[in-house]
């Protein structure tokens, strides 16, 4: 059977360990977080690192599509703009026509009235 002082000796050697656990624990604690904290480290630099690849490589796809589709809309626009173009011309020179044919008759007229 054990004797209160042997308890209390009992006690004192599971505090003193106690205290020594808890002091390895809370320096391994430390240990873990600085590692953990240094690994995230690096790991948040490769995914910056690939991130920012991966976004000029798609900025370039995107510049490449892009400067495609202007140049599809500006080819579209100058098919549609040459012939319109030459319509237009051709409209024009039919008004100057008939411009130069309704002076021509304006004149006449004035002729025809002079006479009366």
């Amino acid at each position: 059977m054990l004797t209160d002082e042997d308890k209390r000796w009992i006690e004192g050697v599971l505090g003193a360990l106690e205290g020594r656990f808890d002091q390895k624990l809370v320096a391994l604690e430390a240990r873990f977080n600085e590692k953990l904290a240094s690994q995230l480290a690096a790991l948040e630099r490769r995914f910056d690192e690939k991130l920012a690849i991966q976004l000029a490589a798609l900025e370039t796809r995107f510049d490449e599509k892009l400067e495609r589709v202007e140049t599809r809309l500006l080819t579209e626009f100058h098919k549609w703009a040459s012939p319109a173009e030459k319509r237009m011309r051709g409209m024009s020179q039919m008004i100057f026509s008939l411009d130069e044919r309704v002076g021509d008759i304006e004149d006449r007229i004035k002729k025809l009235e002079g006479k009366q």
